[in-house]
């Protein structure tokens, strides 16, 4: 017999969240990361932590939550990749993410002339 876990009622696809907020410890001055990967509906990867820079505006706090998102995005890609699924090539990953302000910015055609995604 061969048993497997299915998740039922979710598209196969990886779907990340990022957050950030800002300067919470006033001794440290250091924003703090978050994020979380899905994969079918189940949380596979998450992580908090503080930043290793001092941000200068909560703008710029959730930049490089952003970032550290994108990296860990594409070590599950990666992951993903070595492991032997069904379908191939595996569809986009997403990444959701809520401040305009920073969808505005990586949006600019002139600040990032490489990215062609939509954030949400």
């Amino acid at each position: 017999m061969d048993y497997s876990l299915c998740y039922k009622g979710f598209p196969n696809m990886v779907e990340g969240y990022s957050d950030a907020n800002w300067i919470t410890d006033n001794e440290t001055v250091k924003s703090t990361s978050g994020y979380i990967f899905l994969l079918g509906g189940a949380a596979i990867l998450w992580g908090s932590k503080k930043q290793t820079i001092i941000s200068r505006s909560s703008m710029e706090s959730k930049l490089i939550a952003l970032d550290i998102t994108c990296t860990e995005a594409e070590w599950i890609k990666s992951l993903l990749m070595d492991m032997p699924l069904e379908k191939k090539p595996l569809p986009a990953l997403s990444i959701y993410y809520y401040c305009k302000a920073i969808i505005d910015l990586v949006n600019q055609s002139h600040t990032n002339r490489k990215m062609n995604t939509t954030y949400m």
